[in-house]
Formats: structure tokens, sequence, C-alpha cells
């Protein structure tokens, strides 16, 4: 995926790229760049991450809120989509 969005923003496309493909990009790399912060954490027992299970239940914190993140700028990014072609 990033080679594709590569391509088209070496190409000139930057004016055609909406604010929701901005956000769900940026979104997407900040909440799974989360993962291998916690997972370093965890194996270096820093601070709470000293206790397993806090690791664990931070795993499925930032699951469970990135994914809704994600499938709310997804559903954004359709409502106003259509918003925009029914103005037409």
């Amino acid at each position: 995926m990033g080679c594709i969005v590569l391509l088209y923003l070496l190409s000139g496309g930057w004016d055609l790229i909406p604010w929701y493909a901005w956000a769900i990009l940026a979104t997407y790399f900040v909440s799974f760049n989360l993962f291998p912060v916690n997972m370093y954490l965890q194996y270096r027992r820093v601070g709470r991450w000293a206790n397993y299970e806090f690791g664990e239940k931070t795993y499925v914190w930032l699951s469970i809120t990135a994914k809704s993140v994600l499938a709310w700028l997804v559903f954004f990014a359709a409502v106003f989509t259509e918003a925009a072609i029914n103005t037409l």
C-alpha cells in the first residue's frame, strides 16, 4: 500500500488526496506503530509492563482502539464522499 501511495504522490497527485485519506494513513501509521512500543516495554519490563497481564491488556486496548478509530474514519469518509456526490 505504501508503494502505491508513494508512486501516486510522486506523480503530482498531492492536491487530489482528500483530508480523510490523510487522516486514515496517519491514524494507521501511529496506531499500529504503538504495538512494537508496547512489545518493547513488555520485554524490557519497564514500569507497569513488568506485569505480563498489563502488557497483554494493553495489546487488547490498542487493537480495539486502533480498529475503532479506523472504522469511524472510513465511515466518515463514506458519508462525506456520498454528500459530495449528491451535491453534483
